[in-house]
């Protein structure tokens, strides 16, 4: 997640947030059952509150996931570019799309996607924040069996075998996924900062 302006024009509710985000490593929010009631741990009107709520998925998917995988697709590209005979370019060498080395079945991507939709169902209703959501949930779905499917075939060292025939395939499926997802995650980070703004 970007770091948070502390412009002059940011509302009480916005300076509450980046205070609770700076002091919190950006953990999750206290969240409140009842949105309709002034929430008196932190100051925050009702609106504010479930604002709060909305946003707490979106900022726990763009800092744990979708931060990692921006690092693991940069390393992907250049292992992929180098193995196809061209120059490594800048970044770790590639090991795993993997968010963190314990996972087995994906549980920070599916964990995102899935707070994605859940916070989709929250109020405030918000169109635009809700398309994004759904849009990044529904690549980051997509992604995950090809990315399990490129730590095997990498992982295995199978490319050895192939002489890249199959990293050439998976390259073709992943890349567009991967070009997607780079784009909706700009425009979620812009989305959640303007949201926190106001």
């Amino acid at each position: 997640m970007k770091r948070m302006s502390q412009g002059a024009g940011r509302t009480m509710a916005g300076v509450v947030l980046a205070v609770l985000a700076l002091l919190s490593g950006c953990e999750k929010f206290k969240s409140k059952g009842d949105a309709t009631q002034a929430d008196t741990s932190t100051g925050l009107s009702g609106a504010d509150a479930a604002l709060t709520d909305k946003l707490q998925p979106f900022i726990e998917c763009l800092n744990r996931t979708d931060k990692s995988l921006a690092e693991h697709t940069l390393s992907y590209r250049s292992h992929f570019q180098h193995l196809m005979g061209g120059p490594r370019i800048a970044g770790k060498w590639f090991s795993s799309f993997k968010i963190a080395v314990y996972e087995t079945n994906n549980e920070f991507s599916r964990a995102c996607a899935a707070g994605l939709r859940k916070a989709m169902a929250l109020k405030p209703e918000d169109s635009a924040l809700d398309r994004l959501g759904k849009d990044y949930a529904d690549t980051l779905e997509a992604l995950i069996p090809l990315m399990n499917e490129a730590d095997l075939y990498y992982g295995q060292e199978n490319h050895r075998d192939d002489q890249m025939a199959k990293g050439r395939e998976l390259n073709g499926k992943l890349e567009p996924l991967l070009v997607r997802i780079g784009e909706l995650s700009g425009e979620l980070h812009a989305a959640v900062d303007d949201r926190q703004d106001k």
